[in-house]
């Protein structure tokens, strides 16, 4: 099935419906979607999603600044609205500066990161952050609490551009759901399709203030997708747990009969 939402205003969307898992069963349809920040979302984009994809939450898994500089279009609150922020501003490297300084905050990351040629480490590490830092699973813990409280419409998981905390957090709930780890990855990886447009456009805006040969390879990077940050993820996870089963127990304090239910929700 065709799992791509072709909307205008929302920046690499779809719905998880669809996936096989390890069982020959699939993930329903219309009841996980994932996507970029909703700030930019159209009112009519949003009643799209409402009407037909039942949209009933959104989990918004960016910080405090983040989410007061860009607020998600709830259409004047008709869909509920959830922040668990992963990863505080200290973690994602921003200053208190840059947090209130909007229109330069893009320009002093992405310049950072091209003037110490560390846009690639600077992902493997956040990557790892998400595995060792008691701020990160608390809320990772919450989204989870949350998808286990079975509701009739859909959920929508997001962050800014909807592949790092997003992405972690759609690639956890798979697994638990046992969907296949080809299919996983493939869907991760799918965001560098839909964000390439984006890609383009602010590499060709930064372009004017930040002059290097490494500019569009930092920036891709940073807000690309790339199996080496799985990779490092998944190796974390099994030098801390072993294996993912107990990663799933005590990291995300799913119980077993927790993970049955995400499967009698989400299966069919």
């Amino acid at each position: 099935m065709d799992r791509i939402i072709n909307l205008d205003s929302i920046l690499n969307i779809r719905d998880l419906g669809g996936l096989e898992t390890t069982s020959n069963l699939h993930v329903k349809p219309k009841k996980i979607l994932r996507s970029g920040n909703l700030s930019a979302a159209t009112d009519s984009d949003i009643k799209y999603l409402m009407d037909n994809y039942k949209l009933e939450t959104i989990i918004d898994l960016r910080n405090e600044m983040e989410c007061l500089e860009a607020p998600d279009n709830t259409l004047n609150g008709m869909v509920k609205h959830l922040n668990f922020p992963i990863l505080s501003s200290k973690q994602m490297g921003i200053s208190h500066e840059e947090e209130t300084d909007r229109a330069n905050s893009l320009y002093y990351f992405v310049n950072y990161n091209v003037k110490n040629n560390c846009g690639k480490q600077f992902m493997t590490d956040l990557y790892l952050q998400f595995i060792n830092s008691e701020h990160s699973r608390e809320y990772y813990r919450k989204v989870f609490k949350t998808l286990l409280q079975e509701q009739e419409g859909s959920y929508l998981i997001h962050c800014t551009v909807g592949k790092d905390r997003a992405g972690t957090s759609i690639l956890f709930l798979l697994k638990v759901l046992g969907v296949k780890d080809e299919d996983i990855l493939e869907d991760y990886l799918l965001t560098n399709i839909y964000v390439e447009e984006d890609i383009q456009n602010k590499v060709k805006l930064l372009s004017s203030r930040i002059d290097s040969p490494i500019l569009e390879s930092t920036y891709r990077a940073l807000f690309g997708a790339d199996r080496a940050y799985i990779e490092a993820l998944a190796k974390e996870i099994i030098k801390k747990y072993q294996t993912f089963d107990r990663f799933a127990l005590e990291f995300l304090d799913l119980s077993k009969q927790d993970q049955d239910l995400l499967r009698s929700i989400y299966l069919e």
